[in-house]
């Protein structure tokens, strides 16, 4: 669609709405017509981006969830725009939102060894002090767990390589937390599945009258394994 025929819609009615969202190019419009391009596709929900290199494209870039301004643009749209492509190459913004994907799913992969290790813990030393039972861990063992075995882990996935079609997902809601509900009740669940398991074995080897110090060292490499499955 091109920006003389752009002008004979009636920009309140139903047809220009309809006709924006099967349009895929619009060519040679104005400044004024690409903001209420970008206006328009925002209010119906897109997430919206916009490229420019010139001072008419400001309000445009402006108006967009992310603005991208040329390296050799006018330095108006590089003030206007959140992200500068530095080598004009429109690739490098594949190639960024990629990276990007990749390094927002290591984090929740991260965070989310973290807190259901953690609750796991919690859960474990909760049932042990209301059964009045001896502590399960000790503080080196605790150490251990905490700094070497999920330390290595943690390195492990924050390295970890991008999953395949990865750019074939739709953006996640810009409102969206690092936790979604599924991952909220994953990490309940696990939190509370290893931390039953550990604490029902714990208990079972004091019933059957094995010593502190050898049920702690089982109830460590059970963590362990725990953690690593």
């Amino acid at each position: 669609m091109t920006g003389s025929e752009l002008e004979t819609l009636d920009k309140t009615g139903a047809d220009w709405q309809v006709r924006l969202k099967r349009t895929r190019v619009f060519a040679r419009v104005t400044p004024l017509q690409k903001l209420m391009i970008v206006d328009e596709l925002n209010q119906q929900g897109h997430f919206t981006a916009v490229t420019g290199d010139g001072v008419n494209d400001a309000p445009a870039l402006r108006k967009a969830h992310i603005g991208v301004a040329m390296g050799t643009g006018t330095d108006v749209a590089k003030e206007t725009a959140a992200i500068i492509a530095a080598d004009n190459n429109f690739a490098s913004l594949v190639a960024g939102v990629e990276e990007g994907r990749h390094a927002y799913n290591n984090i929740r992969k991260v965070v989310y060894l973290l807190i259901s290790t953690g609750g796991a813990e919690i859960v474990l030393f909760s049932l042990s002090l209301l059964c009045q039972l001896p502590i399960p861990l000790g503080a080196v063992q605790l150490l251990w767990l905490n700094l070497v075995t999920n330390g290595i882990q943690d390195v492990a996935l924050a390295f970890e390589g991008g999953e395949p079609g990865v750019m074939n997902n739709k953006p996640r809601p810009p409102n969206e937390g690092l936790f979604n509900r599924l991952m909220i009740a994953q990490n309940v669940v696990s939190g509370l599945a290893m931390g039953l398991l550990a604490f029902s074995t714990w208990a079972w080897l004091l019933a059957q009258g094995t010593g502190v110090s050898e049920a702690r060292n089982f109830v460590l490499l059970l963590m362990v394994l725990l953690e690593n499955v």
